[in-house]
């Protein structure tokens, strides 16, 4: 009797199945997107006529500080979402390296019951 481990798994989560390669592809993490130049814009049109105007305490606002903050808000807000995206991946992951593991380890005590069993036979024929 010869058992084989088959190395091929799929994992079926809730929503269907996924073969192991396909979702190895799936699971390279998301990278921001370069978007300067459109938090610029947004951050030009909050502060068109701030250079005029004063605050209450008369000092000029920085267009261009108001912009870094722009940015730096919104690239955060970016990074926050590719690190959520990240993290069901690899929630995901998890949960097919535990069944991929269980189910290796359930193979591989089948396939140690099935030699202890052929060896028991070959030393029973040779006492014999």
């Amino acid at each position: 009797v010869v058992s084989t481990i088959n190395t091929k798994q799929e994992y079926c989560p809730i929503d269907g199945c996924i073969k192991e390669d396909s979702f190895m592809e799936k699971l390279q993490p998301k990278k921001m997107k370069n978007c300067s130049q459109d938090f610029k814009k947004t951050a030009d049109l909050l502060t068109v006529g701030l250079e005029h105007s004063t605050s209450t305490h008369g000092t000029v606002l920085n267009p261009s500080t108001v912009i870094e903050e722009t940015e730096t808000v919104e690239e955060i807000d970016e990074a926050l979402k590719v690190a959520g995206k990240n993290f069901e991946q690899l929630s995901i992951a998890v949960k097919v390296l535990e069944h991929i593991y269980n189910q290796t380890k359930e193979e591989t005590v089948s396939f140690i019951e099935v030699l202890e069993k052929q060896f028991d036979q070959l030393f029973t024929s040779l006492d014999s």
